[in-house]
């Protein structure tokens, strides 16, 4: 991972109190951000699995035109 400013500010892919965003700050090397970099990798593959086709997708699942 490219090395960021210590100050940049990320939003995390979970929610924090009450709902709200939840962010961290610091330069991307910290465990907070590499646990984010997990989740959003299962996230990533999830939706990609869903966008397969034969996907029991359920109701309502918008395809994507290429």
């Amino acid at each position: 991972m490219k090395e960021q400013p210590l100050n940049t500010v990320r939003l995390l892919p979970w929610a924090g109190t009450a709902g709200r965003p939840c962010y961290v700050v610091g330069n991307g090397d910290g465990k907070v951000s590499r646990e984010a970099d997990k989740v959003e990798a299962m996230q990533l593959g999830m939706a990609y699995d869903a966008f397969e086709p034969g996907h029991p997708s359920g109701p309502g699942l918008v395809r994507l035109r290429p």
